[in-house]
Order: C-alpha cells, then sequence, then structure tokens
C-alpha cells in the first residue's frame, strides 16, 4: 500500500496516510481542522493518523453583498463600537471586582476606603468653595477700599493675586496627600494578601 507524507497547513502536523486519500478532505488529529489532503509519496508504509471527512456538501448560492466606501466605514465603526464595548465592560468588571472584594481577611475596609476617598473629594471642593467665596469677598472689600485707603486696597489686591493661586496649590496638596494615604493602605493590602497565598 502506497502512503504520503502530509503537513497540516494550519498548526504544521506531519501525517503519514494511505495513497487513496491524496485529493480528498481530511482533518488533523491535532488541530483539529480541516483541510484537503496533499503530499508527497514514501516507500515505507506506516500507520496513517488523519480522518478522511465526508465530502463537502454543495454550496448554496451566495449573493455578492459587498458595498462601496461608505459601506466599510459603517461596518468598521459597527466592529469597532462593539469590540470597544466589551473591552469597557470587562475593564469595569475587573475594576469592580477588585474594589468591591477587598481583602478576605479585612472585608471592611476597601468600603471604608471608598468613604474614605468621596469624604476626601466632598471636603475638597468644599474648601475650594468656601476659599472662591473668601477671595471674592476680600476684593470686593479691596476694591472698596480703593477710594478710601488707596494703598491698603492695592496691598490686599497684590497679597490676593499672589495669595491665591498657592493656597489652591495648597489645597491640592493635601487632596493629594489624603489620597495618597489611602492608597497606600490598599498598598499594604495588597501585599499582605500577596504574602499569605
Amino acid at each position: 500500500m502506497a502512503e504520503i507524507n502530509v503537513s497540516c497547513p494550519l498548526c504544521g502536523h506531519q501525517m503519514t496516510l494511505p495513497a487513496e486519500l491524496n485529493g480528498q478532505r481530511g482533518q488533523c488529529p491535532k488541530c483539529n481542522q480541516a483541510f484537503l489532503i496533499s503530499g508527497s509519496s514514501i516507500g515505507q508504509p506506516t500507520s496513517g493518523l488523519g480522518q478522511p471527512l465526508p465530502p463537502p456538501l454543495p454550496s448554496a448560492s451566495v449573493q455578492n453583498t459587498a458595498g462601496g466606501p461608505s459601506d466599510f466605514g459603517s461596518a468598521a465603526s459597527a466592529a469597532f463600537s462593539t469590540v470597544f464595548e466589551k473591552a469597557k465592560s470587562a475593564a469595569i468588571d475587573s475594576s469592580n471586582k477588585k474594589s468591591i472584594d477587598g481583602n478576605a481577611r479585612y472585608p471592611n475596609l476597601s468600603k471604608y476606603l471608598g468613604i474614605v476617598d468621596t469624604v476626601i473629594k466632598v471636603c475638597f471642593w468644599i474648601a475650594l468653595v468656601l476659599y472662591s467665596i473668601a477671595l471674592v469677598v476680600f476684593f470686593v472689600e479691596a476694591i472698596t477700599h480703593l477710594g478710601s485707603n488707596t494703598v491698603e486696597a492695592l496691598g490686599m489686591i497684590v497679597g490676593l493675586i499672589i495669595a491665591a493661586p498657592l493656597v489652591f496649590l495648597w489645597l491640592l496638596f493635601c487632596r493629594l496627600s489624603a489620597y495618597a494615604s489611602s492608597e497606600l493602605i490598599r498598598v499594604l493590602m495588597d501585599i499582605e494578601a500577596n504574602t499569605r497565598r
């Protein structure tokens, strides 16, 4: 019985099959993909590994639905939006799972840290609003004193112009320090969880 050497065009798996299967459709035992058997004949007999498949079904008439360039843009944007939505939902799910689960040893700590983050944000915005109101009040006060006490009013205006960005930067520094503290606690929780594995 004549045999042929065949390699799968998809995974490269080498097989030795009977020569009668040449030209037929077969299935690779490694990747289970169907392919057309074609190979070179060999002289030594070995056991065959390929599995012949039934002949392919007659193909139905296929209509050409290819559109113009405008159809390509809509199809590409639809495909992109589908992929984008899947990636976005996976990222949201993974981030929510991480923050909700927390550390099994300290189950409520993640909830407390979430509350702390909210309190930090609310306190920052309250301080920023109060600071803005104080700036407006002092500027109005300085402008009203321009006629009677010009030197004092100009000193207040210059002082406010210099102090305004500095106080704002100080508020930002306080907010970032508070966030860094809560993140440090999260890092310590992760380290503790990883060392217990």
